[in-house]
């Protein structure tokens, strides 16, 4: 999906559901390893332009939270009557 998809800005960020994000929605305690406050910097977060664009795809701090790697297993689908030699 492009960013412009997405109905609100943060949406498709990858701190959207990180576990260190101090700010994520999702119900992640005790998975926090280190902190993480680069939404409070954020443009998208609060809509202040005077903040710094930090929409990310790729970060060495990220940790899924369990709450959305659950979410993606769900939607996996096993494949039957693969190829066979």
């Amino acid at each position: 999906m492009k960013w412009s998809d997405y109905a609100f800005p943060c949406a498709g960020c990858l701190c959207d559901h990180c576990a260190n994000n101090v700010e994520t929605r999702d119900n992640c305690t005790g998975e926090m390893k280190e902190p993480c406050f680069a939404c409070d910097e954020c443009r998208w977060y609060d809509g202040d332009i005077k903040n710094k664009d930090m929409w990310r795809q790729q970060c060495g701090k990220y940790i899924v939270t369990n709450e959305h790697a659950e979410r993606r297993r769900r939607k996996f689908e096993i494949i039957t009557g693969g190829h066979t030699s």
